[in-house]
């Protein structure tokens, strides 16, 4: 090791796969953790402890303000050239309840080291300006009409529905944990955001951005040595050691008897309300807390009946959070009738006073431990660098110890499954006593809906603003609003920007294929399915996946199919209810991952279409224990063909969750309804995906609401039974040594179950779907603006028109130029002096269009007009040599990039159904690298040209800012 770092520990982690190497830098304080492990992907996280003490979201605006302009680097848009100009997998950071982190990933060791310095210059040296405050935090300026308002990227993300719909929450967590900072509101209450100084920001950096309150994460192939002395030589040698690490901040005040809570959310659309019971633990022996998780977790298990079907309620959910140290554990139930609150809180005790009597059942607790055993088993995850930060710094918060939760957890498991099958007397009736029954702190919840929930929340902001507007002379808003509008003309005309480490393209990896799977016939008694196959390095389990052609059923019948899939899934076979479906298959280690309808491989790139190709599919995916292949395969087959449809249990809780669905509002499906709906603008086919996920749906669900829950249960039961018998295709991969053997048992379980010959796809009447979306026969030239009115505040808007085909040249060149575009002209104008939180610009490859979308945009008609404009102005531009190489490097650098062995099982399969073959993704590439300015020139023109046949949709809850037509109402 070299000078000036002193190793505290180093362990092998083998059940994590790697090395872990925890050090000190002696001068500083500072502590560094390395993962070792053989992935080309290199990572690294800055994680500062930053408890809270109020909503002003300090932490938050000061997370946004450190990445616009260090003492090294100051350019105000150092963050967003690095996303624009670097190459890396990931850049971003985020501000938790406690602490704030700042994380980097890339497969490039020149750009690891730039972001590294760039990053670490930025978090410990940062200018922290007023006008970086008032861009990211909050300023007042003035609309269109000259009224003053609040402004501001950090202030607009927190002040729409979806963050205020859970300030309910944040409020019942405060009362239930006092004296814990963990439920101040780390994004900040956009009521009290405004009360936050830039004097507080630059205080809080200066209390907690010090060398011993930060843990630096590192992971990847890089050489440990080398990248401490360029620590220690780039940043190390400049600190001063500051103060000690923040405390935990963790002093839950306990009850000294149980508490009854009243809050008030959100309505949506039901006046049912929800009942919670929620208990709060108080642990610190790691033995301890250990043996209590698993506990809860037996907990959860036992109360799966109650979770399918409770006495109250629609549903109901277990859970746990909280930290190590403070667990809240609750039981939830949703949609309880106001009559029935009294019986469902008794209801609710009585569950615990049972267990905490009578002890858990024998066969529950047998059947948990192999479950949990065979998740112990199941390490086949992909070492992810994220996952390993996360338990690494949280044992250096709570333990000062980031080894602490890194062990491997089936030890614990061994000793505590041995409490668990061979209990002492009263064991579990004791450990419910000590952390429920008997626990003073506990609450019960009542979760009242309120219609003006969201209106009394506007009502408080704007009597605070108008309080603030008092307080602030008007001379002093104005030569604030004249001094932001001068720095955003300065950062624009580049009077901030400094040069920044470069990559080269020599510096890039070589691309890693993942090639195609192989594919071969397989003959059955009903016909001929195709079998897909290919190796991958995943050691102990097979993944399999079974696809029906759903686009051979009626565009009504994929309708019912699609929105009954969840149900379906829980569905038992045979004789058996639900419980006992999932006990069989966990002991068969069968692991259902994904069942959804597909529509990824519709687009096809080859010129010779085979019948598998150019579908929509019904996907079925899971995983089996090699050493259980066949006897997995064997309940599939029950899972599939012998569902239980006489499960009255599962029926019934599904008519009330689907009650409760098609009451709701569906402001959360706003943007997929728009972009579902402008894609159908902009194709010349009928496409089915987008009659799945368009707006008129909502008329379709008030169809359903007619015609009777018994009805389209019926409906959804034969669209089901009709598509199993659609024919299907598979594809299986495993590790070399296992894939013949998983894959005979695949074809013999096709053999067994007699699989159909794929059917031909539905001839549907392309004129009547268009018609149900409320759209034209045919595409309509021109530009056209519609709306889409929300009952929550998530304004945002949406645009699309047709690009060139991929992998053209052209292709090529507009992919480049819109990620420029997206980085640049669009994040300064929309993002930097809009206030959107967030702008993208891109071109989808599997058609083409050329898509625009802001997120909790405070002014999408503007951002409309705005996006017009950049286009133009793009359209005009002349690009240099090194903005082309700087483009290039980007794009590039993201499509060389390490991806996982299941990742690699699944594409190579996806890109067989696409026909998109590994030279189609080499002409990509090298169209990429053969780029000249003036490709990027002519694409510029030519986008701007496409753009005047443009479609597009703003999203809000201001129906008097609507343009056009208004497509849906989601009120």
């Amino acid at each position: 090791m070299i000078d000036g770092f002193t190793l505290i520990k180093e362990e092998d982690l083998s059940y994590f796969r790697g090395k872990g190497i925890w050090l000190r830098h002696d001068r500083t304080g500072l502590e560094i953790f390395k993962f070792v492990t053989d992935k080309i992907n290199n990572y690294f996280c800055f994680n500062f402890k930053t408890p809270l003490d109020n909503d002003t979201g300090v932490a938050h605006i000061l997370e946004h303000s450190v990445l616009h302009g260090s003492k090294k680097y100051p350019d105000s848009e150092l963050f967003f050239k690095l996303q624009q100009k670097s190459p890396c997998k990931d850049l971003n950071a985020a501000t938790a309840k406690t602490y704030t982190s700042f994380y980097a990933e890339t497969c490039v060791p020149r750009d690891f080291y730039n972001l590294l310095d760039m990053m670490g210059d930025s978090l410990f040296f940062p200018l922290l300006t007023d006008e970086v405050f008032m861009q990211e935090g909050w300023r007042i300026e003035k609309d269109e009409e000259g009224q003053p308002k609040l402004n501001g990227v950090v202030y607009n993300e927190m002040n729409n529905d979806d963050k205020k719909s859970v300030l309910f929450y944040q409020k019942l967590n405060r009362d239930f944990m006092p004296g814990s900072n963990e439920n101040n509101n780390s994004g900040g209450d956009p009521l009290h955001i405004p009360e936050c100084s830039v004097e507080d920001v630059r205080s809080f950096h200066k209390k907690y951005y010090v060398p011993k309150n930060c843990f630096l994460f590192l992971f990847g192939n890089m050489d440990l040595e080398e990248q401490l002395k360029f620590l220690d030589e780039n940043l190390l040698s400049r600190l001063e050691s500051g103060t000690e690490k923040a405390p935990l901040g963790d002093d839950v005040i306990p009850f000294t008897e149980p508490k009854d809570f009243e809050v008030f959310s959100p309505h949506y659309g039901t006046d049912e309300v929800n009942v919670e019971l929620r208990f709060c633990i108080e642990d610190e022996d790691r033995d301890t807390i250990n043996l209590r998780d698993d506990f809860f977790n037996l907990l959860k298990y036992a109360l799966t009946d109650e979770v399918i079907a409770p006495r109250y309620g629609s549903s109901a959910d277990v859970d746990t959070f909280g930290t190590s140290s403070h667990r809240i554990f609750t039981i939830l139930l949703f949609g309880v009738e106001k009559k029935d609150v009294p019986a469902a809180k008794d209801y609710l005790f009585s569950l615990f006073e049972k267990i905490a009597e009578e002890g858990i059942n024998p066969e529950v607790v047998k059947v948990f431990c192999i479950n949990q055993d065979i998740d112990f088993e199941d390490n086949e995850f992909d070492v992810n660098p994220n996952a390993l930060n996360d338990p690494s710094f949280s044992g250096w918060i709570e333990s000062d110890d980031p080894f602490v939760n890194l062990v491997d957890p089936e030890a614990f498991w061994a000793r505590n499954k041995e409490l668990f099958t061979n209990p002492p007397d009263n064991f579990f009736q004791n450990l419910t006593k000590k952390y429920l029954t008997e626990n003073p702190h506990k609450a019960f919840v009542v979760i009242n809906p309120d219609e003006k929930y969201f209106d009394k929340i506007e009502e408080a902001q704007n009597k605070k603003f108008d309080e603030l507007l008092k307080k602030i002379p008007s001379e002093k808003i104005e030569a604030d609003s004249k001094r932001f509008e001068q720095f955003q003309k300065d950062s624009l005309n580049g009077k901030f920007a400094v040069e920044i480490p470069k990559v080269d393209i020599s510096d890039l990896p070589l691309p890693q294929d993942v090639g195609l799977a192989d594919c071969e016939k397989v003959k059955t008694k009903n016909g001929e399915v195709y079998v897909f196959s290919s190796v991958q390095e995943i050691n102990r389990k097979t993944h399999f996946s079974i696809l029906f052609p759903c686009d051979a059923l009626s565009p009504e019948e994929c309708f019912y199919l699609n929105e009954s899939i969840s149900f379906l899934k829980k569905l038992g076979f045979g004789d058996y209810d639900i419980k006992e479906t999932f006990e069989l298959m966990s002991n068969a280690s069968v692991d259902i991952l994904d069942y959804f309808i597909d529509s990824d491989c519709r687009t096809v790139y080859c010129e010779n279409v085979e019948e598998y190709q150019k579908r929509y599919w019904f996907n079925i995916s899971f995983s089996i224990f090699n050493r259980k292949i066949e006897e997995g395969l064997k309940l599939v087959k029950e899972w599939i063909f012998n569902k239980n449809f006489n499960d009255e249990t599962c029926i019934n809780q599904y008519k009330l969750q689907f009650k409760r669905f098609l009451e709701q509002t569906k402001d959360d499906q706003a943007t997929v309804y728009g972009a579902h709906y402008l894609h159908a603008q902009c194709s010349d086919c009928m496409i089915l995906n987008d009659y799945l996920g368009g707006p008129h749906l909502l008329a379709m669900y008030k169809k359903l609401q007619e015609i009777g829950f018994d009805e389209v249960i019926n409906k959804t039961f034969e669209a089901y039974k009709k598509i199993i018998l659609t024919g299907a295709v598979f594809n299986v991969f495993a590790c070399k040594d296992q894939l013949e053997k998983s894959k005979k048992a695949l074809i013999d379980f096709i053999n067994d179950c007699g699989f159909n010959s794929l059917q031909k796809e539905f001839e549907f009447d392309t004129n009547s779907l268009r018609k149900e979306m409320m759209l034209e026969d045919k595409i309509s030239d021109g530009i056209e603006i519609n709306t889409i009115i929300t009952k929550e505040e998530n304004n945002c808007s949406l645009a699309m028109f047709n690009g060139s085909p991929y992998p053209s040249k052209e292709f090529a060149a507009e992919e480049a130029l819109m990620q420029w575009f997206s980085n640049t002209i669009l994040y300064e104008q929309i993002r930097k002096c809009n206030g959107a939180y967030d702008v993208r610009a891109d071109v989808s490859p599997s058609d083409g269009t050329v898509r625009f979308q802001t997120t909790r945009d405070p002014d999408p008609a503007g951002s409309l007009d705005t996006y017009q404009e950049c286009l133009k102005l793009m359209a005009q531009k002349k690009f240099t040599e090194e903005e082309l190489n700087e483009i290039i490097i980007r794009i590039y650098g993201l499509a060389v990039s390490d991806i996982s062995p299941k990742e690699r099982g699944v594409f190579c399969f996806a890109r067989c159904l696409s026909g998109l073959n590994p030279e189609f993704r080499k002409k990509r590439l090298q169209n990429l690298l053969d780029l000249k300015t003036v490709d990027l020139e002519k694409a510029a023109e030519r986008l701007y040209e496409y753009s005047k046949n443009m479609k597009a949709m703003i999203i809000t809850s201001d129906e008097s800012k609507a343009i056009g037509k208004i497509i849906a109402r989601l009120q």
